[in-house]
């Protein structure tokens, strides 16, 4: 899965030295909040409510003088997802500007994707790097052609507000989306591409009270994780493991977030298992979660003062 945005630390309770933990200062890269993240290999992508996407190099061990963040500008509105991919080294980006926009590397804009009618939420790229994947408040999911920019299918169904897509890792057919319709899908670009706009997910999870905000994939593509928008750990607030294979009852529901949890994501760690993932709350903590066994919370960093986290992976 790459590297991760954000990592408890070792000084918390249960926490072990193996973790990866996150660099301890980047240069500042954005003037507002940032909404959303990503990686292009060891570079982070960042997307802000100031309309910049930005790209900033991570050294391992952090380097004591960082190189300022590149910035990839020409949304209009704010950016509210983002992804990499090695195999086309581009960076892709979406916006409540309604577009979705591909970067080179260097910072210079390569395509424009012109189709969605409402803002877009989220965006995804397959492990090929030949079919980009967007979703938004339109209901629509739609597939790109990445070199030319252009939409090859759209998939509508009713009330699916989407808020969140991730590719299967193993897979350049199936990823999956939550939406605010209380439901998780897994789509097959082949049906997508078959049957157009009437096109139907292959599966569906709908065992939410609260509906999910961010999806991932494990690694060998068995399981998913979301987590849940909430208030005050009542109802919603947790992170949710599901196995693909069983579309009834979820195999984990771990609750500990007491407000909104905006990310969530599969994390390797050694001696882990595939269900080892970690999640970002509004409630100002990241947690790593184990969903093996008993699982549970098995660490925790809180942030210093009124951080509010938007995003993890």
């Amino acid at each position: 899965m790459g590297q991760k945005l954000c990592a408890p630390g070792p000084s918390q309770p249960g926490s072990n030295s193996s973790l990866p933990v996150a660099p301890p200062s980047l240069p500042k890269a954005h003037r507002g909040s940032v909404l959303t993240c990503g990686w292009l290999g060891s570079r982070l992508i960042t997307g802000g409510d100031d309309h910049l996407v930005a790209l900033t190099t991570i050294h391992n061990p952090p380097s004591s003088t960082p190189p300022a963040p590149i910035d990839l500008r020409g949304h209009t509105r704010s950016v509210n997802g983002c992804c990499g991919s090695l195999q086309t080294n581009l960076v892709y980006s979406c916006s409540r500007d309604t577009t979705v926009r591909s970067w080179h590397s260097n910072g210079s804009p390569c395509c424009t994707f012109h189709g969605h009618t409402l803002t877009v939420t989220s965006v995804c790229i397959s492990p090929t790097g030949s079919t980009l994947v967007s979703g938004g408040r339109d209901y629509a999911v739609k597939l790109w052609d990445p070199e030319s920019g252009r939409c090859t299918s759209t998939s509508k169904v009713s009330r699916n507000l989407v808020t969140g897509l991730c590719y299967f890792q193993d897979s350049t057919q199936r990823f999956c989306q939550t939406s605010e319709d209380l439901t998780l899908r897994i789509w097959d670009v082949r049906t997508i591409s078959n049957q157009s706009t009437h096109a139907s997910a292959a599966v569906t999870f709908k065992k939410y009270v609260y509906f999910p905000l961010d999806c991932d994939t494990s690694d060998c593509g068995g399981y998913l994780c979301t987590g849940s928008k909430g208030f005050e750990a009542v109802n919603g607030c947790e992170v949710t493991l599901w196995d693909v294979r069983v579309a009834g009852e979820p195999v984990k529901v771990l609750k500990g977030h007491s407000q909104d949890v905006v990310g969530s994501c599969f994390v390797r760690v050694e001696g882990g298992g595939d269900k080892m993932m970690v999640s970002a709350s509004k409630d100002g903590s990241v947690r790593l979660w184990d969903g093996e066994g008993v699982g549970g919370e098995l660490a925790r960093f809180e942030g210093k003062g009124k951080e509010v986290w938007t995003k993890v992976r």
